[in-house]
Parts: C-alpha cells; structure tokens; sequence
C-alpha cells in the first residue's frame, strides 16, 4: 500500500530548530558556552514560546497536532485514503484493556511528581489484568498522554532549551540564572518554586526527567552525568541495574547493519 506524509511546517528542519539540534549537540558535549548561547538564541529569537499553564494538558491531549511550543515533529505517515498507518501510539498507546502498548512509567516516575504538578495529570491510569507469581491480579499501569491518539514523534520542543540553559548556566557558575530558568519549567507547571541553588545538579537531572519523560533523553542524560542505571520497579530484564562506566553505556550496532556490512566490528560486551 502506498504511503504518504501529513507534511506540516513543523516537520521540516528551520534555521530555529536545527539550532535548537545544535544546542543538544552541545549539551551531550559538555561545551557549556556554546550550549547556553545556542539554548538562548532559540528562546529568545525563535518566536516560539512556552505552552501556558492554562493550556498544557489540552495541548498534549490534542489527537493529531503538536504542543504549541514544538520546535520540531516528525509526520504521521498516511496511507492513500487519508488513514494513519502509524504514530507514537503504537509503542506508548492505551484504547481498551485488552488493547494496549508495552510501555507506560514506573511509580518511581509518576511519584517524582508533586500532587499539584500539572504534569501528574499526563498519565492515564489504568488498572489490568497482570499474572504476578501465577496468580492473576490487577495491577495499575501509567500510561503516558504524550502520545495517545495520531501522535508524531516529538524531536524538540522549547522547554528543552530552558533545560539546557539552566544546566549550562550552573556549569558556567551562574547559579541563579540556572535556578531561574528551572523555576519558568516549575512554574508553568504548578510546582512549587526552588528557593535557594542547593543541589541544583540534581535538581536539573530530576526537573529534565519530569518535563521530558517518553522524549529520549533519559538513558543519555544517565550516562552524560556519569550515573549508575537502576530499574527496580518492576524489571524483567536479565540485567535491571549497571554501575558506571560500563561498557553497556555503548549501546550495540543493530544486527541489521553488521549484516549488511561485515566489516563492521561490534561493540564490545556484545
């Protein structure tokens, strides 16, 4: 069947959000400098600005278009009727109880948040029918309202930036600029305030992972700050925890490309 895209001026790369790509680069770098100019240019020349508070869950919940503050979105293919063939709800989505994706958060996630956190109100609880040691039991599973319904893949939006400026702030020894931008994302969200520059670090780590959760940053901003990987709620896995460095930190070429080239040497430990 043939495809096609629902091509909108948000999915195409623009002198913003490649700059906004650019400030990410810099960021995963450790060039402090260049990350927080970066940042800071598209959020002060962009012409993008934050989602609102009023409007934050509503946005999020809309079926087919990005949040407001989108910097960059990749397109739903379509089929030739018009019918979306795939979207972000085939990995993340909820429809009925027999009909759902694999993955939702864990506690540890959704308990980060305060109760006021708007951001609390972006997952869809649901209880299920899980087996636990045999013996079949209900279980309630945090689905994500990122992506429900024919959601793209979101590449970068603007609170990224904020994120990223406040942590090139803090390493660039501008502590309360950090503070300040952290508490724009708190804000906005209905968190309480940070008062004082107190394990800011942390903070930042904890404020990236609540604002961006289901947007691809957790694993690398993990091993970006030098910590140890632990899974303890509810892991399946052989393996739930690594301590840093690891040489899991490198993640393996995908057997497809080694096949197609046999020159290519695999990472080691896999």
């Amino acid at each position: 069947m043939l495809h096609s895209f629902l091509v909108r001026a948000y999915s195409f790369f623009n002198r913003k959000n490649t700059k906004a790509l650019l400030a990410r680069v810099y960021l995963q770098k450790g060039d402090w400098a260049n990350a927080y100019e970066m940042a800071n240019d598209v959020i002060t020349n962009s012409g993008v600005v934050l989602t609102s508070k009023e409007t934050l869950i509503a946005e999020w919940e809309k079926p087919d278009l990005p949040v407001s503050e989108i910097l960059l979105e990749f397109s739903i293919p379509k089929d030739t009727e018009g019918s979306v063939t795939s979207s972000m709800s085939s990995t993340f989505g909820y429809i009925t109880d027999t009909n759902f994706q694999k993955y939702t958060a864990s506690n540890d996630l959704v308990n980060l948040y305060e109760s006021t956190d708007l951001r609390k109100q972006l997952f869809l609880t649901k209880s299920l029918f899980t087996i636990v040691s045999g013996v079949q039991t209900n279980l309630n599973y945090n689905f994500t309202k990122k992506y429900q319904n024919n959601a793209g893949y979101v590449a970068s939006r603007l609170s990224e930036m904020y994120l990223i400026r406040a942590e090139a702030a803090l390493e660039t020894n501008r502590a309360d600029l950090a503070m300040a931008d952290i508490n724009i994302i708190r804000a906005r969200a209905n968190a309480s305030l940070l008062t004082n520059t107190n394990n800011l670090k942390e903070n930042i780590f904890l404020e990236r992972r609540k604002e961006l959760c289901f947007e691809g940053f957790l694993f690398f901003d993990i091993a970006r700050m030098h910590k140890d990987v632990s899974r303890n709620d509810g892991c399946i896995a052989t393996v739930c925890s690594l301590t840093y460095p690891s040489l899991k930190y490198v993640l393996p070429i995908p057997t497809f490309n080694t096949n197609l080239n046999p020159n290519l040497q695999q990472n080691d430990s896999y």
